[in-house]
């Protein structure tokens, strides 16, 4: 007899299947459901999401095209009106618990070579999702418009998202990096929307590394600086200077940073850009020039900033 294993069922079988037992149970997933498990929820969207579905009605045909139901060891009949009712009835956070789960299980597989005083890179970006405002009055982003913003953090070791969190589009990047749940030890790279310098004094305090793009206007005190150029093949370091910014306009109490700047120039297209740091030291152990990109849901390798961390050079 023929016996083959499927693509689809090979991507399920690396879901914890146990593990998401034992969460359904725990939160009742299946109550009210005859056939209709959480499970077979799991797979029609991740098929979807794969596959790149449209709307039910594609998710439907794809998954019965397929044919593959059996073979993936799911029983119910999965049609547009039982994903309907189940993704507006079932509560979500059943997946967000197994999502956790499954970054946790993995998070141990990957990380056992790895030391605990090593840094940990956390790329963070935001991305907006446009809504209509007649069905979502409560996410009014303009007078016609409504919106929200998802606030993500990306795990740079992990290759994946490991915090997320959702708020008004209307609410700028910069009162939300505090609440990005970075702890000591981490290397947080954003982009200049980010730029507090309330939160930059906050991270250094608490022996929180970040790295992002210093505004062109942005007043400072120029402490130390060495104009000694230093060449890669993708970059040239051309100026690295100590300054310290001050924080608020009191002038009794006038509090202060003490941060990094590097001039870069990009060697391909000439572009310069300020790079803002509150590292002073080199890093141990990241042997590596990389490009940061600007995460974006749709295509996570698209964009822009440029990190240095090569040995001896930042």
């Amino acid at each position: 007899m023929y016996k083959s294993i499927t693509i689809s069922s090979q991507l399920l079988a690396l879901a914890d299947r146990l593990g998401f037992e034992k969460i359904c149970l725990q939160e009742n997933a299946d109550k009210r459901y005859r056939n209709f498990t959480a499970r077979a929820q799991l797979y029609a969207m991740m098929i979807a999401q794969l596959t790149n579905q449209k709307g039910l009605r594609s998710i439907e045909n794809a998954i019965a095209s397929d044919n593959d139901l059996y073979h993936a060891g799911i029983r119910a009949n999965i049609t547009r009106t039982n994903l309907a009712h189940a993704n507006e009835k079932r509560p979500c956070y059943i997946f967000q618990k197994f999502y956790f789960h499954l970054l946790d299980h993995y998070k141990f597989l990957r990380g056992k070579g790895k030391r605990k005083e090593e840094k940990n890179l956390k790329l963070i970006d935001a991305t907006t999702i446009s809504l209509n405002l007649e069905d979502f009055k409560w996410a009014k982003f303009r007078s016609t418009k409504g919106g929200i913003k998802i606030n993500t953090r990306f795990n740079y070791d992990m290759e994946c998202a490991d915090y997320l969190f959702i708020t008004n589009a209307s609410k700028h990047e910069n009162s939300t990096l505090k609440d990005m749940r970075l702890a000591k030890n981490d290397i947080a790279v954003f982009d200049m929307g980010y730029f507090n310098k309330k939160t930059f004094r906050d991270f250094t305090s608490s022996a929180i590394s970040f790295v992002t793009r210093n505004k062109r206007n942005t007043v400072y005190e120029v402490l130390s600086a060495c104009t000694d150029e230093k060449s890669s093949e993708n970059f040239t370091i051309i100026r690295d200077e100590a300054i310290r910014m001050k924080i608020g306009n009191s002038k009794k109490n006038p509090e202060h940073v003490i941060l990094r700047q590097v001039l870069s120039r990009d060697n391909e297209t000439g572009k310069e850009i300020f790079l803002l740091t509150n590292m002073f030291e080199v890093i141990q152990g990241k042997q590596r020039i990389f490009w940061v990109w600007r995460l974006h849901l749709k295509d996570v390798h698209s964009g822009g900033l440029y990190f240095l961390l090569d040995k001896g050079v930042i």
